[in-house]
């Protein structure tokens, strides 16, 4: 399941709903037997914030 960003390819580059996408795409790699069903997600991946929204402004103005 490591590789599944790889598998999943350009899944967002089509038209239409980003979940909707994500779904034909997943449903495609099971049907294909890539991904065995009942496979679980990997673990969700830590936000990754730009360095400007990280540091916050000081309430001492």
């Amino acid at each position: 399941m490591d590789d599944v960003v790889d598998l999943l390819g350009r899944w967002a580059s089509g038209r239409g709903p980003l979940c909707l996408l994500l779904t034909t795409r997943l449903r495609a790699l099971i049907d294909d037997g890539i991904l065995p069903p009942g496979e679980p997600p990997p673990p969700p991946r830590p936000a990754r914030l730009p360095a400007h929204a990280a540091r916050l402004p000081s309430a001492e103005s």
